[in-house]
């Protein structure tokens, strides 16, 4: 195996100094080969290291490649020969690696190469190739027969672009306790040869025994913002009893509706008759708070249709023109709560957004109007679970830091100048700490062309949207904002980025940092590691959801081994631009 890697025009570029380890003859980077063992090595990060590194060189070494790769047949010769390609004909093996590709992209069953149909595609397109039978295969997820625990890594690259990759999805055996999650978090970073020195910040559920994990695991960890905010929610709604006497008529209304054509039929000529949209009635889901949001909203738009349903038809009840105020009113308290949710679940979120976030909804909840009649008690119970479950918030230095490295916000959304004295502590000694690693005359004036802060016009694009309640409290708490062109040194980078104004909360930070990056070189630098975390565990729940979809009736046999390379596959090979 050795000597055949060898044999690979990327070798030309390369030394290998230790087992599994290549030097670039280049730059001199140490470069991993995947493996000590030589049945196991391979050339990826090598090929990687020269596509982005050296690109001149990376094309120069593929086309020396593909000399030595066989020609592709004609169309004509395809049918030919009628003789079936040997499993090890290299054009056989890139047929096999796309249908792999598409099993795991798409997420087919194995046995899908079995039948008739795929059999029959395959003879007409290439009649040579013989289809071999294949026998392969944090957040937490359970299903029938597996159980599983992930890893998806987070961070930001070198074009400023965030990035997540799924790292590993571990089947868990036995119990899982506290122990048994501790050791297979790190058995999972182990894996990929991570130091736990190197991570910032691991996003977990609030389960006891996952908490206590991390702490046995010494990692700096925090609570599913999404998932914190769905307990402040379900906490109000019940805490007043007229509040869920009202939810509870319109589950059941839903309910009606979603168990009878006939019912929908009658209301959708209701609904064209008094002139109401002609939408479908929406149940509420106990595991999405939102999905109350949404019934109140579609029950409020229909009540007039309700109203005339349940006189001509019975069968629901109604509300009182009371109880109907106090749904518009629960509408005008839950909808900037989801709003800040949805920004929390985006992918392109950080954990900048936690401490500004839980500002603003504090500045909501405190607020009182026509809007908080009848739900004040609802509404005092909201701040206060918000106010008792954020109350670390600005003492977390992870958060602290990122809210001070996000451009939109700054030190704006502290509540006290104690928050801000200290995270200008913690800044200072960050960079300090990674001035250490640079030059003895790290960061010298800069001279030449300034950059513009702003986004180029033609990669520029924001929302164009009526400013929302949550909108106008940002600006309350946020303030102004400007822009700057001065160049900075090394010594006055903290002082003089916090001295200038915030930018617009629409802007895109890691952009703005992009485009800064040369005048706050330090910054620039502990912005890619502080702006990296997620604020939520959304996007591990994501790839739960694809693995829901390979555990199904045609795969009730499949492992969690399996289920692990299949999702791995699914999510990364994109990354790859299906280059490997």
């Amino acid at each position: 195996m050795a000597k055949a890697l060898k044999k690979v025009p990327v070798w030309e570029y390369f030394t290998e100094v230790s087992p599994g380890k290549a030097q670039c003859n280049i730059c001199d980077k140490i470069i991993s080969m995947g493996a000590s063992t030589s049945t196991s090595k391979n050339t990826t990060n090598m090929w990687s290291h020269l596509k982005h590194i050296h690109p001149e060189v990376s094309e120069e070494a593929k086309k020396k490649r593909d000399k030595k790769d066989p020609s592709q047949p004609s169309v004509s010769q395809l049918f030919e020969h009628k003789t079936g390609w040997k499993d090890t004909d290299p054009r056989s093996l890139k047929i096999d690696a796309a249908i792999i590709e598409m099993i795991a992209i798409d997420n087919q069953p194995f046995s899908v190469v079995s039948d008739v149909g795929f059999k029959r595609l395959m003879s007409l397109m290439e009649p040579r190739y013989k289809a071999p039978f294949m026998a392969f295969t944090t957040d937490r997820w359970s299903g029938a027969t597996e159980s599983l625990m992930s890893l998806t890594g987070h961070f930001i690259s070198e074009d400023w672009s965030r990035r997540q990759v799924v790292l590993n999805v571990k089947p868990m055996i036995g119990s899982h306790s506290a122990s048994y999650i501790q050791e297979t978090f790190l058995n999972m970073l182990g894996d990929w040869d991570i130091a736990t020195e190197r991570v910032v910040l691991v996003l977990r559920d609030g389960g006891a025994n996952m908490v206590k994990g991390m702490r046995l695991a010494e990692l700096p960890d925090l609570s599913c913002t999404a998932r914190t905010l769905q307990l402040i929610v379900n906490e109000g709604l019940s805490s007043q009893r007229a509040v869920l006497d009202i939810i509870a008529i319109l589950k059941s209304c839903a309910t009606h509706f979603g168990h009878s054509v006939l019912a929908k039929q009658r209301l959708r000529a209701i609904q064209e008759e008094v002139g109401v949209p002609v939408h479908n009635i929406i149940q509420a889901v106990p595991t999405r708070w939102n999905s109350t949001l949404h019934m109140l909203q579609r029950m409020y738009e229909q009540r007039r249709a309700l109203n005339v349903y349940a006189g001509e038809h019975g069968h629901i009840s109604c509300l009182s023109a009371t109880q109907w105020d106090i749904v518009c009113n629960l509408i005008d308290t839950l909808a900037p709560i989801e709003e800040v949710t949805m920004e929390m679940s985006n992918s392109e979120t950080s954990a900048a957004c936690i401490i500004p976030s839980v500002s603003v909804l504090k500045l909501m909840l405190r607020e009182e109007g026509p809007s908080s009649a009848g739900i004040k008690t609802l509404r005092k119970t909201m701040l206060d679970s918000l106010t008792r479950r954020f109350s670390k918030a600005e003492e977390t230095k992870i958060l602290v830091l990122a809210t001070l490295l996000d451009p939109r916000y700054k030190a704006r959304a502290f509540a006290s100048e104690e928050t801000l004295e200290k995270g200008k502590k913690w800044l200072k000694d960050e960079a300090e700490e990674f001035a250490k690693l640079r030059d003895d005359d790290p960061c010298p004036p800069l001279e030449g062309p300034e950059q513009d802060e702003g986004l180029d016009p033609e990669t520029k694009k924001q929302k164009i949207h009526q400013p929302t309640l949550v909108d106008t409290l940002y600006a309350r708490v946020l303030g102004a904002t400007a822009v700057s062109h001065e160049m900075y040194s090394f010594e006055t980078e903290p002082e003089c980025y916090l001295s200038e104004p915030v930018i617009e909360r629409s802007d895109m930070p890691l952009q703005w940092w992009q485009n800064n990056e040369t005048r706050f070189k330090t910054l620039a630098h502990l912005a890619k590691k502080f702006l990296c975390p997620p604020p939520s565990t959304v996007p591990s729940e994501r790839v739960f959801s694809e693995v829901g979809m390979l555990y199904e009736a045609r795969r009730s046999r499949l492992t969690g081994h399996h289920a692990h390379q299949l999702c791995f596959l699914h999510y990364n090979l994109r990354l790859l631009n299906f280059e490997y």
